[in-house]
């Protein structure tokens, strides 16, 4: 009995990789999600603290994106089932940054959401014994320090506070009849980022490097069956728990100043996907204990961006372009977040008043069409994104 109930559950629906979410700044997306090295204003608390130290006064800046994925499913073989798309939802992520100077220093305060997204498919779905919902939502407090050391130079670095929930949803297959397995829970985790900032050329050449570290989530919540009677005895509703390990960050980027009205930029994120090589799901019934192998790779993202100044002081616009390769492997695809390699297309456009300033951007995700090798669910993948930001903010 033990190794059928195993069987059973085998294949809850995991997290997949591609559930960061870099995109905290409407001008940051404009160009390409790059902002290591190019970033202004209070947001350089996420992109870079470093870049922090460089502010001279009070900033401000209040951000919100949405996010509006879609991903479709084809079956490898026609008898495998038929095609589906998942259901279009929409992801609104707000973002709130301050920071002021106390002294020789600056001190500042984010709160983004910077891990996240999800995917519901279907109730009817040929997967959906796989997965039918998978959603996973952050918040992360960010109080950061910024102390300008040299006249090109500053460094930063900041506490992150995350909290996490997380649910799961599948269906269960009793041969002549379904159930269904609900999984939700709620965790916190702490850690750190710290950034170097440097100017030089007449501040033409700006060089960023940032880091931001792992945050271990330990979930704890409870699992829900709905089974046939019959299976109500080994499959009762009790507590679950499991953890979460979010990757290391490193962004090294370099902007340069073309001319006073051009600017370009260009970045490179390393990401350590590779924490997440497994979930282990501890059950308050030992026997239904599952390990669930993910095998994920590190990666590295590559985003540039460019910037003119259409009227001096006034008017901007932005253009940007990246490559975000996929961390899954084929052998763990699943339906529960299909993830895949994504090209990345942007522009945006911004408006300053005074102190006062306004921006819009606009990023194009295409993910390439990927399959799932034969020992994982046996499946054909292809989806889109559209992100828009909006951002106001306020600098002395």
């Amino acid at each position: 009995m033990k190794a059928w109930l195993l069987c059973l559950l085998a294949s809850t629906p995991a997290l997949a990789a591609g559930f960061a979410l870099p995109e905290q700044s409407a001008r940051s997306i404009g160009m390409g999600g790059t902002g290591t090295a190019s970033a202004e204003g209070a947001s350089s608390i996420f992109y870079n603290p470093g870049a922090l130290g460089f502010e001279e006064g009070f900033a401000a800046e209040l951000s919100g994106m949405l996010i509006v994925p879609q991903f479709s499913y084809q079956p490898l073989r026609a008898i495998d089932g038929s095609s589906a798309s998942a259901e279009t939802r929409l992801f609104p992520l707000p973002a709130v940054f301050v920071a002021a100077p106390i002294g020789p220093v600056r001190v500042g305060l984010g709160a983004f959401a910077n891990y996240g997204l999800g995917i519901t498919w279907p109730s009817t779905f040929d997967g959906r014994f796989e997965a039918t919902r998978s959603d996973l939502q952050t918040f992360t407090l960010n109080p950061t320090v910024a102390w300008r050391f040299h006249e090109h130079a500053s460094i930063g670095a900041g506490f992150d506070l995350v909290r996490g929930t997380v649910e799961l949803v599948r269906q269960l297959d009793f041969v002549d009849r379904e159930g269904t397995l609900r999984l939700g829970g709620e965790g916190w985790g702490f850690g750190g980022n710290a950034g170097i900032a440097t100017h030089w050329l007449n501040d033409r050449l700006a060089v960023g490097l940032s880091y931001r570290s792992a945050v271990s989530l330990r979930f704890r919540g409870r699992a829900d069956f709905t089974v046939p009677r019959e299976f109500e005895a080994q499959l009762r509703d009790q507590a679950v728990k499991t953890a979460l390990l979010l990757p290391h960050t490193v962004s090294l980027g370099a902007a340069f100043r073309i001319t006073p009205r051009v600017r370009v930029t260009l970045e490179g994120t390393f990401t350590t996907w590779s924490t997440l090589d497994a979930l282990v799901l501890e059950f308050a019934d030992p026997a239904l204990d599952t390990t669930l192998r993910r095998d994920w790779t590190p990666t590295v993202t590559v985003r540039a961006g460019g910037e003119l100044e259409v009227v001096p002081k006034t008017l901007r616009v932005r253009l940007g372009a990246g490559f975000d390769p996929s961390p899954s492997p084929a052998a763990t695809l699943s339906p529960s977040l299909p993830d895949a390699s994504r090209v990345l297309a942007s522009a945006g456009v911004g408006y300053q008043r005074g102190n006062f300033s306004a921006d819009l951007g606009y990023l194009f995700v295409f993910l390439l069409p990927r399959a799932s090798e034969p020992d994982a669910f046996p499946a054909r993948y292809a989806g889109l994104a559209h992100v828009i930001g909006l951002s106001v903010g306020f600098r002395q």
